[in-house]
């Protein structure tokens, strides 16, 4: 982030943001499946495409995850390690979201996430605190209501 910042350069501030943000440039993801005794081969969308709605989930979650994890294990131990979702676990049947929603428990990270039918409450997650969020069109402002 610093090269792009010293450097002198005519773009504007957002190219220089993108360049340094971009992790793309920097940084590389190879994803690699295997099921049983199989070997290890390389994520195509092939076959991600030919996998359950839970299986889907867990081939592209489970990286990220384990990467968010491995990011935070150079922080103090008291450190907050957020993941934030969005509709992670849309179309995936209840007992695979809970597999799912265990993942970030195990790897220790603490996950916020919005769904519009995902309350949480699941024997692999736990701790949660869930807020159902309410609002009429006719009133200003939302109702909030936590689960905890």
């Amino acid at each position: 982030m610093e090269t792009v910042r010293d450097r002198d350069s005519p773009d504007d501030w957002k190219t220089r943001l993108r360049e340094a943000l971009g992790y793309r440039s920097w940084c590389r993801f190879r994803i690699r499946v295997r099921k049983a005794s199989e070997p290890w081969r390389a994520l195509t969308d092939g076959m991600h495409q030919q996998g359950s709605g839970g299986e889907k989930a867990v081939m592209l979650q489970l990286p990220l995850f384990v990467a968010a994890a491995a990011h935070y294990q150079a922080l103090e131990p008291t450190a907050p390690h957020p993941v934030y979702l969005d509709e992670a676990f849309a179309g995936i049947d209840a007992e695979m979201r809970g597999h799912c929603m265990g993942l970030p428990t195990d790897l220790d990270l603490d996950f916020v996430m919005t769904s519009h039918d995902e309350r949480g409450f699941h024997e692999e997650v736990p701790g949660v605190a869930t807020y159902e969020l309410f609002r009429d069109p006719g009133q200003e402002g939302v109702l909030a209501t936590p689960f905890i």
